[in-house]
């Protein structure tokens, strides 16, 4: 990824009116590999140097990758540049330096857009981590390290040091792995191939698999489905109610369902009824029940079935 350049700050505090900068860690691609440069100050009146230290890495930037940055480190870097009268400013997804106009790419922004798909509880970056299988020990968090610093401000002693550039040095290292998360998002798009099916009276349980390589297993509940992916291998259950399964259909805006008899019905036909007979539908809610039967149930009928459950996840 030639011209990305991974960004991440650590501050004395969360206000950028009131909280220096005192490191800035950076990754990029290099011939050698990943690689990653600090920029550390030694003393908080160091501030305005290390942001000045900042620039040159910014000329041969095509884009800055951040973790939850837009919302964070790149306002902060603009309030605190501003301070010194330095040419860097954050607006509108955009970074601009001089006369240059940089993208931004925020991963955790990124991946929070596949939340239904992902369902994870937390979207920290340690979380993110522990998905991928991505480990760190000892870490510090976030008030830990200020306490640190200023211990460090006064005796300089190099353990504390180090602890301060590993955290910091954790976050850039594992950014780019970060990036497979959103391999996920294609599991949308893909073609599956249905091995094998069984049914009960319980619910339907079938294998599919695909091209699609994931980087860690993934389990998706939905209404009472499950669908767990490992690899290229899918395997799904769908619960059945007295033979009946729920089929969703797209668009619900075009559905409401009447309260009497909880059936769906295109809402150009409720046009005429009382809006208190019927109630809206969203993407979880419009589905048609539909009975299966031995006869009915086909790996055609699974994989459109499968397709249609996808869409639901967009």
């Amino acid at each position: 990824m030639e011209g990305d350049l991974f960004l991440d700050i650590e501050t004395l505090g969360l206000s950028p009116k009131t909280a220096p900068v005192y490191l800035i860690g950076l990754g990029y691609y290099a011939e050698e590999g990943y690689e990653i440069h600090q920029i550390f100050a030694e003393r908080e009146d160091e501030e305005g140097e290390i942001l000045q230290a900042l620039f040159p890495f910014l000329q041969n930037a095509g884009r800055i990758l951040t973790f939850n940055g837009e919302a964070f480190d790149l306002p902060f870097l603009t309030n605190r540049s501003h301070l010194y009268h330095l040419p860097f400013s954050y607006k509108s997804a955009k970074i601009t330096w001089e006369d240059r106009s940089l993208e931004s790419f925020d991963i955790l922004k990124a991946v929070r857009s596949l939340r239904r798909i992902l369902q994870f509880p937390h979207y920290n970056q340690r979380a993110l981590e522990d998905f991928l299988g991505i480990k760190r020990d000892g870490d510090l968090d976030g008030g830990q390290l200020i306490r640190v610093y200023r211990a460090f401000e006064q005796d300089s002693d190099p353990i504390k040091l180090r602890a301060l550039l590993d955290h910091n040095a954790f976050d850039v290292a594992h950014m780019p792995g970060l990036l497979d998360l959103l391999t996920y998002r294609n599991i949308l798009t893909t073609e599956y191939r249905i091995n094998s099916f069984t049914y009960d009276d319980k619910g339907i349980s079938f294998t599919a698999s695909s091209q699609l390589m994931l980087p860690a297993p993934l389990s998706i509940h939905k209404t009472g489905m499950h669908l767990q992916f490992d690899g290229q291998r899918l395997q799904m259950f769908i619960p059945l109610t007295d033979g009946k399964m729920r089929y969703y259909l797209p668009n619900p805006k075009d559905y409401v369902r009447l309260k009497a008899d909880g059936q769906l019905l295109p809402r150009a036909l409720a046009s005429s009824l009382d809006s208190s007979s019927y109630e809206k539908v969203d993407r979880d809610t419009c589905y048609q029940e539909v009975t299966i039967t031995d006869t009915s149930l086909t790996k055609e009928y699974l994989s459109r079935y499968l397709k249609q459950i996808l869409r639901q996840l967009k």
